[in-house]
């Protein structure tokens, strides 16, 4: 879980163009670009490709061999490896992985994150599906832009009954916003925009006078407290500013970079950051600042195997691939 998701925040910085270390004139979109290859060809190799195999286009995790349902994010790193290079091999492996995806949706639309089943990992499923679908579409048969649509809509419409602050811990709301919002630009819905409103106030009415956002840690008298500086660089901020740039709200994306600056004390000097619990995409001295070395120190071999440090834990005395 925690290369899903370095993966992902790798691609959804490689827009930003910058120097990692003024000395060594590198480009941060290009080592963005080069550490996503790597990463996205170890998931091709973990990929089941056998035709008559019912799991056809799953992910194996080489650990603990549950077919995680959230590592069909990389759907979306796919599609962007497909649009890099051209080569039909990220195109293929994308629409299978998304097909297996589309079989195990629960009839109101969301996905348990198996091996468990909570479903507010829906939020993080549906942005990477509309991210990739926008890629791939126009070399999507009909039947199968219906079957892309079909998910998606089931997935927001689960989203719009049942995501708030009450149901999912605050960082699941500044994500769904930004989901609901990429979804309507592919189906169309106000009930979509309206949500995904409603939700980016609500983050902004848990961030603290100090620009901190509450609703992270434990549950009193039905209320989530506390705050997770993990969860709110490595979730909820960039969740809350993709969706202000996709909503054009001005409001919400003052908020972000006002938090955001009261962040930034927290950064180690070499551009990494502790993240939340025991793992997270951005935790660790190295991650941000050098992603190749990241990629290098953190993730020298997926067929290795290490403790689960996913949350919630894998099944006791099992192990998880990093």
């Amino acid at each position: 879980m925690v290369c899903m998701k370095a993966i992902i925040a790798l691609v959804l910085v490689m827009s930003t163009s910058a120097t990692l270390h003024p000395e060594e004139k590198v480009s941060l979109r290009a080592a963005c670009i080069e550490t996503m290859m790597d990463l996205t060809n170890a998931l091709l190799r973990l990929q089941v490709t056998t035709s008559e195999d019912p799991d056809r286009g799953a992910l194996a995790c080489p650990g603990c061999g549950v077919y995680h349902t959230r590592a069909a994010e990389a759907v979306y790193p796919l599609a962007v490896a497909f649009q890099q290079t051209g080569e039909e091999k990220y195109r293929n492996a994308a629409r299978s992985l998304a097909e297996w995806l589309f079989r195990h949706q629960k009839p109101e639309g969301q996905w348990e994150e198996t091996p468990w089943t909570w479903t507010g990992t829906t939020a993080d499923q549906l942005l990477m599906l509309a991210e990739a679908y926008a890629v791939l579409e126009p070399d999507l048969p009909g039947a199968e832009k219906k079957s892309w649509r079909g998910s998606m809509k089931a997935a927001a419409d689960y989203l719009v009954r049942y995501m708030d602050p009450a149901f999912a811990s605050i960082n699941y709301c500044p994500t769904t916003a930004a989901a609901l919002v990429i979804t309507d630009r592919i189906i169309p819905d106000r009930a979509y925009v309206q949500k995904a409103k409603r939700l980016a106030d609500q983050v902004l009415a848990k961030m603290d006078e100090s620009g901190f956002i509450q609703g992270e840690a434990a549950r009193a008298h039905g209320v989530k407290y506390g705050v997770d500086l993990g969860y709110e660089m490595d979730m909820s901020l960039w969740g809350l500013g993709l969706y202000a740039r996709l909503a054009g709200d001005s409001v919400v994306d003052s908020a972000v970079r006002r938090s955001l600056a009261k962040n930034l004390p927290f950064v180690y000097p070499n551009g990494g950051w502790t993240a939340h619990g025991e793992a997270g995409a951005t935790s660790g001295p190295h991650t941000v600042a050098r992603p190749r070395m990241a990629v290098k120190s953190s993730f020298r071999s997926m067929d290795k195997k290490t403790p689960c440090t996913s949350q919630p834990p894998c099944v006791t005395s099992r192990t998880c691939a990093p």
